[in-house]
């Protein structure tokens, strides 16, 4: 028999309980309202649900796996995700929705490093269009397509 990944285990309960005590707080003691027009509560019961969910996809798969069975993190590739969020936090503002969605997409493909330029290109298109469809029409969002600072 192998000894089981504990140290999975325990995250996985820890986020399970902190997630069940906000989500749960938040609906007994603040408002929740509706999903039109939020409350108070809303927000920390979603995300208490969010880390409930997360501690089961973290608990549940420690308890089947070794400990010497330990998944990899690619660090370049967590380097260029959390680049492209951040560049998208910073071109955004300055310079408009579709270049945001441009740079996110472009930098973001460098993570996995199997996209050619013109495959990531593409795909920001494809993004810019559906980004567009869900922020300016679906959702009524008044964000500027396109700036020029200077």
């Amino acid at each position: 028999m192998y000894e089981k990944d504990t140290r999975d285990i325990i995250a996985g309960v820890i986020l399970l309980a902190v997630g069940m005590f906000s989500a749960g707080y938040s609906m007994i003691q603040l408002d929740l309202g509706t999903f039109g027009r939020m409350g108070p509560g809303m927000f920390p019961m979603l995300v208490g649900i969010c880390m409930f969910l997360l501690g089961v996809t973290v608990a549940v798969p420690a308890l089947f796996r070794a400990q010497d069975e330990r998944m990899q993190v690619d660090l370049k590739a967590a380097i260029f995700v959390l680049g492209a969020v951040l560049s998208f936090s910073l071109v955004l503002p300055v310079f408009g929705l579709v270049p945001g969605i441009v740079v996110l997409t472009v930098v973001g493909s460098f993570a996995d490093g199997k996209l050619s330029i013109l495959s990531a290109l593409l795909l920001s298109v494809a993004l810019v269009l559906i980004g567009y469809a869900v922020f300016v029409f679906a959702l009524s969002i008044q964000v500027d397509n396109f700036s020029w600072p200077w």
